[in-house]
C-alpha cells in the first residue's frame, strides 16, 4: 500500500485550530496491474519510482518497494542509469538510450514526472522492437527499389534496342552514303522520331541518287563536247568558270585529212557523217587514252594538247607517241572503209611544244576552255606541211621526239 495524508484545520477567532488528518491508501498491486495492462510492443514495460528513486511498480516484483534505481545502477555498474534516475527524481523529461541492467540489450526509455505526487514514470522498449517497423519499411523500400531498378533496366534496355539499333543502322548507312553508295535505305520502324529520321534519311538518299544521276548525265553529256578532265575541273571548282587563263608549257597536236572535201563531194550527207565519225571516233579514242585535251574539232581537223589542266611531266614525249599512234591507226580505218566501199583516207599530223595561254576564252554567254598563242599558229603551219602516207612533222625537243619515233617505228621528219 501507499498512503497519502493531508492535515486539515478549523478557523476560530482568526486562528487555525488543528482538527485532524485525512489519509488515502492506494494499493500498489492495483497500480501495478494498471501499468502492466499497458502493452508496449512484445517486451516493453512501464514503471513508477518515488521521489527517492524506489520502484513502486516493475515487472520484477522483487524490486517493488525494495530496490531503487540508484542501487540497481550501483550494483550493475551503470553510471548512465544513475544519471537517468537523477533526472527522473528532479522532475525531468526526455527520451534516452541505455542498456538493460539485466540482459545488457540496448533499450530506449521515455521518462516524465507526475507533478501531483513527485513520482516519475518510465516507459522502456527494446531498440530492436522500436526499429523493427523502420527496418521492415526499409526492407520493403529496398525490395521495391530493386524491383523498380530491374523493371527500369528492362524498360531502358527495350528502349535502347528500339532507339539505338535504328541509330546504329543509320550510322552504318551514313558511312555507306559517305562512300558514294546513295541507293542504301533503312527501315522506317520504331518510335515516331526514329521513323521520321529514317524517312528523312531515305528521302535524302533518293534525292542524292537523283542528283548524282543528273550530275553523271550532265558530266557525260558535257564530256561529249569538252574533255572529261575539263568537265571535272568545272564541276569541282567554283572558280573554274571565271574567264582568263595562265601561261603554261603544253604539247599541241594538230591533224587534218588530206583531200577530204573532194572525196566526199558526191556522197550523201548521212554517208559523210558515218565516214567522218569513223575517223574522228578512233582519233578521239587515242587522244583520250594518252590524256590529251581535245580543244576543237573543225570538220575533219582536230586540235588537241597535253599538259593542262592537269600537269604532265612528260607531255612532249606523250604527245609524239600519241601522234604516232593516231597515224598508225589510219591503216585500221582504211581497212574498214575498203570493206564498206568508202575512199582511202590519208592524214597529216603535227606536234609542237611551247608556252601558250590556257584557260576560259570567250564571254559570260559562251565560253570555251582552250589555248591561244603563237605556238598554236606554229603548229598549224607545221601541220600544213605534212603529207599523207604515215608522215608527220615534229617541233618537240629532238631527243624526246626521237625516243618516241624509235618506239613507234614510223618514219617522221623533225624540224
Amino acid at each position: 500500500m501507499s498512503t497519502f495524508s493531508v492535515p486539515f484545520y478549523r478557523e476560530s477567532g482568526g486562528k487555525r485550530l488543528f482538527q485532524g488528518v485525512i489519509t488515502a491508501d492506494v494499493s500498489l498491486m492495483w497500480l501495478k496491474k494498471m501499468v502492466s495492462a499497458v502493452k508496449i510492443y512484445a517486451t516493453g514495460y512501464a514503471f513508477f519510482i518515488s521521489q527517492n528513486g524506489v520502484y513502486f511498480t516493475h515487472p520484477d516484483e522483487t524490486w517493488i518497494m525494495k530496490e531503487s534505481i540508484f542501487r540497481i545502477a550501483e550494483a550493475r555498474h551503470a553510471p548512465a542509469l544513475r544519471e537517468i534516475g537523477k533526472r527522473m527524481v528532479r522532475g525531468g523529461e526526455g527520451f534516452v538510450s541505455l542498456h538493460d541492467p539485466v540482459s545488457g540489450k540496448k533499450l530506449w526509455m521515455y521518462h516524465a514526472s507526475l507533478s501531483s505526487t513527485g513520482w516519475a514514470l518510465g516507459v522502456v522498449v527494446s531498440e530492436d522492437e522500436l526499429l523493427a517497423p523502420i527496418r521492415t519499411l526499409s526492407l520493403k523500400i529496398l525490395i521495391i527499389g530493386v524491383l523498380g531498378l530491374g523493371f527500369l533496366t528492362i524498360v531502358i534496355t527495350t528502349i535502347s534496342k528500339t532507339v539505338t539499333k535504328p541509330l546504329k543502322t543509320l550510322d552504318e548507312t551514313t558511312s555507306l552514303i559517305a562512300g558514294g553508295d546513295f541507293t542504301v535505305s533503312v527501315e522506317e520502324t520504331g518510335p515516331r522520331e526514329i521513323v521520321r529520321l529514317a524517312h528523312a534519311f531515305n528521302q535524302l538518299g533518293r534525292r542524292l541518287t537523283e542528283y548524282m544521276e543528273k550530275r553523271d548525265f550532265i558530266r557525260d553529256t558535257f564530256g561529249r563536247y569538252v574533255t572529261q578532265e575539263v568537265v571535272k575541273k568545272l564541276l569541282e571548282s567554283r572558280d573554274a568558270l571565271n574567264l582568263g587563263g595562265e601561261t603554261l608549257e603544253v604539247s599541241i597536236i594538230m591533224s587534218d585529212l588530206r583531200g577530204f572535201s573532194a572525196l566526199t563531194a558526191d556522197m550523201e550527207p548521212a554517208q559523210v557523217i558515218i565516214f567522218l565519225n569513223r575517223y574522228l571516233g578512233k582519233m578521239i579514242e587515242i587522244l583520250v587514252e594518252h590524256r590529251a585535251i581535245v580543244d576543237e574539232i573543225q570538220g575533219d581537223g582536230i586540235l588537241a594538247f597535253l599538259g593542262a589542266p592537269e600537269a604532265m611531266q612528260d607531255h612532249p614525249l606523250q604527245a609524239v607517241v600519241c601522234a604516232l599512234h593516231m597515224q598508225a591507226s589510219m591503216e585500221e580505218i582504211n581497212i574498214m572503209n575498203q570493206a564498206d566501199g568508202l575512199p582511202h583516207l590519208e592524214m597529216g599530223i603535227a606536234v609542237n611544244t611551247g608556252s601558250v595561254v590556257v584557260g576560259n576564252i570567250g564571254s559570260e554567254r559562251r565560253t570555251k576552255y582552250g589555248l591561244v598563242g603563237a605556238q598554236v599558229n606554229l603548229t598549224g603551219r607545221l601541220e600544213s606541211f605534212t603529207v599523207g602516207g604515215g608522215r608527220c612533222l615534229s617541233a618537240v625537243p629532238p631527243l624526246r621526239a626521237c625516243v618516241a619515233l624509235l618506239i613507234s617505228g614510223i618514219p617522221c621528219k623533225s624540224r
